[in-house]
């Protein structure tokens, strides 16, 4: 008689998917606003309210602010992430450790999620006005770029990275357009390493929160409230200087909206055309988008 998967191993293995996909499969789902999504597509509401005035003459005529509309679209991309369970290795090695399977597969669709966020990041937005908008040239930071002050003697490494120089500008350029909520730098590790290495972060007496950053650890610093790592990010880019290299973002986090019209649903059976294998299939459908293009910062690191 073929060897079966019972039922509390679906439903352990279903309940271990989620706790590790919230604690380490996705890195940047707990750092966006979500929202579900009904049918194929959603469309997220844009106004621009004009600015409160003083009113000195009180038999004036009322002068009306100007509002300005259009809407942002998630479009949900479906996907899957398909499980087989050999029958024969059942048999022979027993059940399958089901929070080590629980693992990989929570860490296979953390990776698209985080994919499918930082595409809504720095990624085309789709509009009703204008179609596709991509991030303008004004949202990105050089690597060469110091606009605050740095060390002459710093390494080229940190000059070239994600520094404090970088960040502060980030968060001033967020901050003068209004995004007032909390602020997210996502970047590579190598990234954040340059972050550390400046002096200024280093230095355990230039604040609070320079021991904690300087030890790797998520602390709020410099006006930027959290510090997400993620190799998904942009690599490998070919700057308009000629240099290589890849990017860091800084963005408001309550305009990155991240749609689910599926949310992640285990299905199991049996695959006919693999000798009835056990198979266990995760399938979702999402989108992400910005709603500003004045609330992502991209920021050059030059690697090579």
């Amino acid at each position: 008689m073929a060897f079966d998967i019972s039922n509390s191993y679906m439903e352990e293995f279903d309940f271990m998917f989620h706790e590790m996909l919230k604690q380490r499969g996705t890195q940047l789902l707990p750092f966006v606003r979500q929202m579900p999504v009904q049918g194929d597509t959603k469309h997220l509401r844009q106004f621009n309210v004009g600015g409160a005035y003083f009113v000195d003459d009180t038999g004036g005529s009322t002068q009306y602010t100007q509002i300005y509309g259009d809407e942002r679209t998630l479009r949900p991309r479906a996907f899957e992430c398909p499980i087989e369970l050999n029958k024969f290795d059942l048999v022979r090695q027993g059940t399958l450790n089901v929070q080590q399977i629980a693992q990989e597969a929570a860490d296979a669709c953390g990776v698209l999620i985080d994919d499918i966020i930082l595409s809504g990041i720095y990624g085309p937005a789709k509009t009703k006005s204008s179609g596709s908008v991509s991030l303008p040239d004004s949202q990105i930071i050089g690597f060469a770029a110091n606009d605050f002050s740095i060390a002459a003697d710093v390494p080229d490494k940190v000059k070239n990275g994600l520094n404090v120089s970088k960040v502060a500008d980030s968060v001033q350029r967020l901050r003068t357009k209004f995004n007032r909520g909390s602020l997210i730098c996502v970047a590579s590790n190598y990234a954040l390493t340059t972050l550390r290495a400046d002096p200024k972060a280093a230095n355990s007496l230039w604040n609070a929160s320079g021991p904690s950053l300087s030890l790797g650890q998520n602390a709020p610093y410099g006006g930027v409230d959290a510090f997400v790592p993620s190799e998904r990010v942009e690599k490998n880019v070919t700057f308009s200087s000629g240099n290589t290299g890849e990017y860091a973002y800084v963005y408001a986090r309550d305009q990155i909206f991240y749609g689910e019209s599926m949310p992640l649903t285990m299905d199991e059976g049996k695959n006919a055309e693999r000798g009835l294998n056990p198979v266990l299939i995760y399938s979702g459908m999402a989108d992400c988008v910005r709603m500003q293009e004045e609330a992502v910062i991209k920021i050059q690191v030059k690697t090579n």
